[in-house]
């Protein structure tokens, strides 16, 4: 969980060496979340998330089922500042974020130019699992993920490259769960851009 300003922050590098290539816009997810810092000052801004995933998982058949509460509204926030300050070229996401950008590239009605997909994976909620392996073919997606990451492992940010198929790539960095900053990773970026850019003549 984080906000617009703390992901920034954790993508100065990034933006630094996209600077002649991307602007960038930051949102807010609509779901405020109480969260503290183990170290370090109490007073933080307020930290924000796409969903909140059920305490008490459904009984469907048997089985437990996970709920996203919360989703739709994100989803509806996002398309609606796509729609009102569009357009946007591409979608950048992190985390539980990277699992929103995945859904908006494969739902949204916007015709999105590539995605860059940090540290993904596939909603548990069922309902979104299948709106996301069914929608619409996509624009060619960059995955990103550690090969020491704990929260997200790898299997997971792979499970849902495959739902890009042909137009997703993957990129493994030996980090943990974080946006990778060092050299190789911005030129793995510079020429994915540059790529898109080239074929789609933006």
């Amino acid at each position: 969980m984080q906000n617009a300003e703390v992901f920034r922050l954790r993508t100065g590098a990034l933006r630094r060496a996209l600077r002649t290539r991307c602007d960038f816009t930051f949102v807010d997810a609509p779901h405020a979340v109480s969260i503290q810092p183990e170290e370090g000052p109490k007073n933080m801004e307020p930290m924000f998330g796409w969903w909140t995933a059920s305490d008490k998982a459904k009984e469907v058949n048997n089985q437990h089922k996970t709920e996203y509460i919360g989703f739709e509204e994100s989803l509806e926030l996002v398309n609606r500042l796509v729609r009102e300050d569009g357009p946007y070229d591409g979608v950048l996401g992190f985390s539980q974020g990277a699992a929103m950008a995945a859904m908006l590239l494969r739902t949204s009605p916007h015709p999105f130019k590539f995605g860059i997909i940090v540290s993904g994976f596939i909603p548990r909620d069922p309902t979104l699992a299948h709106a996301l392996s069914s929608g619409h073919t996509c624009c060619p997606t960059l995955h990103i993920c550690g090969s020491s990451d704990q929260r997200v492992p790898m299997e997971g940010s792979k499970a849902l490259l495959e739902v890009f198929e042909e137009n997703g790539e993957l990129f493994e960095h030996s980090s943990g769960h974080c946006i990778p900053t060092g050299s190789e990773t911005k030129q793995v970026l510079r020429a994915f851009i540059d790529r898109v850019s080239f074929n789609t003549n933006t």
